[in-house]
């Protein structure tokens, strides 16, 4: 799943890139565009760690209770803590890097770049 976030994040971004020359050919700076995109990909991972927590709970909760007798399961909550982190770090990382390397070139090029 790891290798379908960066892939899915990598070509969505990607696509895009039209619209990075665009921007730069209108007056935004690529400290700009980057920040856009840094903002995008915190949402991104902000709304994809809700919707996987309201999902896992749906199946750790129930067999918590059924094993354990408590709704939280036995565990350090660092395990948690770093599955989050590498979410958002790994969403942030091929989020700017396809950003960065679809947003290089001329502004003026933007008639040359295909959708």
């Amino acid at each position: 799943s790891v290798l379908a976030l960066v892939n899915t994040q990598i070509l969505a971004t990607g696509e895009r890139r039209r619209e990075f020359l665009l921007q730069r050919l209108v007056g935004a700076t690529h400290p700009q565009i980057l920040g856009m995109m840094t903002i995008e990909a915190l949402l991104i991972a902000a709304v994809g760690l809700i919707l996987g927590g309201l999902i896992a709970a749906l199946t750790v909760v129930p067999l918590s209770l059924s094993v354990l007798g408590a709704a939280l399961p036995a565990g350090s909550p660092w395990i948690l803590a770093t599955v989050c982190g590498a979410a958002i770090g790994l969403t942030l990382a091929t989020t700017l890097l396809a950003t960065r390397a679809a947003s290089r070139g001329r502004p003026g090029a933007v008639t040359a770049v295909r959708e």
